[in-house]
């Protein structure tokens, strides 16, 4: 079938609004926090909308089913058809709402058209190299470079500038001035990147990234993030040990220079205290953090019990039990629990495996669910590649993140899970096609 071809100037334009779309998803929790911030959302909805009509009016008769399976189209269709339809006629009225432990919640039908923003994310990042005729890795190298220079940009701002003279004043004891969940899970996407893809770098330049990404993480000063650290350090050893092989230029030494910089950046907790007052509490909360992983870990693996009830007791995991007991006090019957439809109670709640099945039903969580073990499955038939190896780590990191944060309502980890679906298509893509023609 014949597909139309864009020109240069309407390609380069796409480019631009793509690369655009990467810079306010790795900036994103710094612009939240800033006083121009619904003003720099029209922005977001213009790149994702204006691309998909460009591929709605150039390329819908090629669009391929598995184009549309990695998007997740059932989900789509069942958030834009049944998902309206129980809101409009199951929500709840935020009168009849309990205490709320979370401000500024969004409306519910701005939460419900995030959600389903985010699924046409991935379809509109899936057609990059078809719009723009360059290389989905191009893209992802420039979400690396951003998710670097974000790290050093958020140090600079916290360490030299007053930062609440422009930004909001910084979360609790994490050096941040951004969204402190969503900004490590995106670094974290970022090291999954660089340290299992062939990105084109030198090797020294390979580690500096992975130091400074590793420093932007533990910052922020989130369990999640800490977890996304582990994750990505131990998928390595045991692909090593598995494979016999390393990953790209990696050698079995690097894996020790970096396990030994994780080592560094933990031990350097218990030095930073007098360092700078602007630290604040950040020793105390990574501290907190630390416990309450290994609490967790020694607890589910040996039921041991924790030695120390300061790092036992977590605040945000209290703060998201809260949450989820407001958000189920009401429309507690059949219908909702299976379907959903109080997508007002679900803004109640930063966790997204109860968030969905508050708004959306157990359905809703199935449907999600099923598209993530479809990923899955996929590139665990093609674990040999390296962009199967790094889908396979993506969706650990997001399945993490789901635990803490909504993650459909959220631009930025949206964007930076959206790449990566994208990335191992088109790379799968153009494999079959090489040995198709081979055949031929």
């Amino acid at each position: 079938m014949e597909v139309k071809q864009l020109s240069i100037s309407l390609k380069n334009t796409c480019e631009f609004i793509f690369k655009l779309m990467i810079f306010l998803a790795v900036f994103d929790g710094i612009r939240s926090r800033t006083p121009i911030a619904d003003y720099v959302t029209v922005f977001k909805e213009i790149t994702t909308f204006s691309l998909l009509t460009i591929i709605l009016l150039t390329y819908i008769k090629s669009v391929s089913k598995n184009v549309l399976y990695f998007s997740n189209i059932f989900f789509i269709i069942y958030l834009v058809v049944l998902g309206t339809f129980v809101i409009i006629f199951n929500d709840v009225s935020r009168s009849l709402l309990p205490m709320f432990t979370r401000k500024e919640l969004p409306t519910p039908f701005a939460m419900h058209f995030k959600n389903i923003e985010s699924f046409i994310v991935v379809f509109v990042l899936i057609h990059y190299e078809q719009i723009t005729g360059r290389k989905i890795s191009a893209l992802l190298n420039y979400f690396v470079y951003l998710c670097v220079g974000y790290v050093l940009f958020t140090l600079l701002i916290y360490f030299r500038f007053p930062t609440t003279s422009f930004f909001q004043t910084p979360w609790y004891g994490r050096i941040s001035i951004g969204y402190p969940t969503s900004d490590g899970q995106i670094l974290s996407f970022a090291l999954a990147y660089i340290v299992f893809s062939n990105m084109i770098v030198n090797n020294v330049l390979k580690i500096i990234f992975i130091v400074i990404l590793i420093i932007g993480i533990v910052m922020n000063a989130t369990a999640t993030g800490l977890l996304a650290i582990g994750l990505v350090l131990i998928s390595y050893i045991l692909y090593y040990f598995i494979s016999g092989k390393v990953i790209f230029v990696f050698s079995i030494r690097s894996l020790f220079y970096m396990a030994t910089i994780v080592f560094i950046l933990f031990m350097a907790k218990i030095v930073i205290e007098g360092i700078n007052d602007k630290m604040g509490n950040y020793p105390t909360l990574l501290d907190t953090k630390i416990g309450f992983i290994t609490n967790k870990i020694t607890t589910s693996l040996w039921g041991a019990k924790s030695v120390s009830t300061d790092i036992d007791i977590d605040f945000s995991e209290k703060l998201r039990s809260n949450q989820i007991q407001q958000a189920f006090y009401f429309n507690k019957d059949l219908a909702s629990l299976v379907l959903g439809g109080p997508i007002s109670l679900g803004t109640l709640i930063e966790n997204e495996n109860y968030f969905l099945i508050r708004s959306y039903g157990y359905l809703g969580l199935i449907l999600y669910y099923s598209w993530l073990v479809l990923l899955f499955y996929v590139a665990v038939r093609n674990l040999k590649q390296e962009y199967a190896r790094v889908l396979i780590v993506a969706i650990g990191i997001l399945v993490i993140t789901n635990s803490a944060i909504a993650t459909t309502y959220l631009y930025g980890v949206a964007v930076s899970f959206g790449l990566f679906v994208a990335y191992y298509y088109n790379r799968n893509n153009d494999e079959e096609l090489q040995q198709d023609k081979s055949l031929t």
